[in-house]
């Protein structure tokens, strides 16, 4: 008699999960029957079929995943000069891959602290992050799901869980960006001081941008003039010293702001460790407080500080009750931000593969020394302040950009 009920109970639960999986529709009928998304069909269907045949085969090993379609109106966005322009096929089927996100990611699943997840997006032509470039999701107090993406760029979920048989599907009101090459991230947010201090040797700037799961801690350029006369007085290997105490690399990382834990101690390529502190709703890198946080780029996170660490002052605290805090080393303040001078125009090439490993070997193995090249001092003004925001996001503006492969792709949001 029990063996008959188990034989029934089997039987019952085999037809209610083929009842299931029948009465979900496939992937192209979900994208053929969802309204405003024609021009992602239109694409998928047509030009990349096997990405379709790819996710849905996902059911049959129940490893499904989250897809963020872009609708109409965000394709409008792109405008003609993207990456379409080029007709790259390697171009496009990263930047579709990065809206594939392996895993159940329901919008009941985000709650309204930043998660990190990995994409489809492991070309090492595009991305130098282990598992998969990251892309983040955070639910908003009314409740709706924002996507945070390459720049800064936040993508609004017009429509969530339009489940098919292989996973779910978010339509978003703009396409989600890869990550740029630290060079092209840096720029629009005024980071051009720390970005031409790492070039004042140039196997320091390939090993920054490089490196596979880097996070940076990068002090803005009001924090580099308020020290100015010290770091431009310093030797090229001193400098370089200077510059790897703000970088880490592997360790686990990289490390969002989930990472950026009261008491954390990271080791920094320079040597020396960095303390995370949290007071009054601040997170503190040693004394530096952070200004934005989870900018993410090819090979990694960056957050922003408001101070430039000092590897001789590693047991430095901060004072929460004040707004911006005190240089962590003595120097005069300048009125134009050093180092400016020499950053290399958008043209650059400079690729981001590398044969780094999760390790954190980088292009050296410990960082890199500044040995040669001449050091130019001299500075030019940003036309902004360099002073950041807390939100992490940057205009929807042409300076978006992204270098696919050496090649410069502008995306275009009007």
């Amino acid at each position: 008699m029990r063996s008959q009920f188990l034989t029934v109970a089997s039987i019952s639960g085999f037809v209610a999960l083929s009842f299931t999986q029948s009465s979900t529709p496939s992937l192209e009928d979900v994208l053929a029957d969802t309204e405003n998304l024609s021009s992602f069909n239109e694409l998928l269907t047509t030009e990349f079929s096997s990405l379709i045949a790819n996710i849905s085969n996902q059911q049959q090993s129940q490893q499904y995943v989250t897809l963020l379609a872009p609708s109409d109106s965000a394709f409008d966005r792109l405008g003609s000069s993207s990456i379409f322009a080029d007709n790259s096929t390697e171009a496009i089927e990263a930047f579709l891959n990065y809206h594939i996100i392996p895993g159940d990611h329901q919008s009941s699943t985000v709650n309204q602290s930043f998660g990190f997840f990995p994409t489809r997006l492991d070309d090492t032509t595009y991305t130098n992050v282990s598992s998969g470039q990251r892309i983040g999701f955070v639910k908003q107090g009314d409740g709706e799901l924002i996507i945070v993406s390459g720049g800064g760029t936040r993508s609004s979920a017009e429509r969530t869980d339009i489940y098919f048989s292989g996973g779910v599907m978010h339509v978003i009101d703009s396409p989600v960006l890869p990550p740029q090459p630290f060079i092209q991230a840096a720029i629009p947010f005024n980071l051009t001081g720390f970005l031409g201090a790492g070039y004042q040797n140039q196997s320091l700037a390939e090993f920054i941008t490089q490196a596979r799961d880097v996070t940076l801690f990068v002090p803005n350029n009001i924090a580099f003039e308020k020290v100015g006369s010290t770091v431009t007085s310093i030797d090229e290997q001193s400098l370089s010293s200077l510059v790897n105490y703000h970088i880490i690399v592997g360790q686990g990382g990289p490390f969002y702001t989930s990472s950026l834990i009261n008491g954390t101690v990271f080791t920094s390529v320079q040597g020396q460790n960095i303390t995370v502190r949290q007071a009054s709703n601040s997170n503190f890198v040693n004394s530096a407080r952070v200004l934005q946080t989870d900018l993410l780029i090819a090979n990694g996170v960056m957050h922003v500080i408001d101070n430039v660490l000092n590897p001789n002052g590693t047991g430095a605290v901060p004072d929460p009750a004040v707004g911006s805090q005190a240089p962590a080393m003595t120097g005069t303040s300048l009125a134009d931000t050093p180092f400016t001078d020499i950053i290399p125009s958008l043209t650059s090439t400079l690729s981001i593969a590398s044969t780094t490993s999760s390790t954190g070997t980088g292009v050296t193995g410990t960082g890199v020394t500044g040995t040669s090249s001449t050091r130019r001092a001299s500075s030019t003004r940003s036309s902004s302040t360099g002073q950041s925001t807390q939100t992490g996001t940057a205009p929807r503006t042409a300076r978006d950009g992204a270098i696919m492969g050496g090649v410069i792709a502008v995306w275009m949001f009007l």
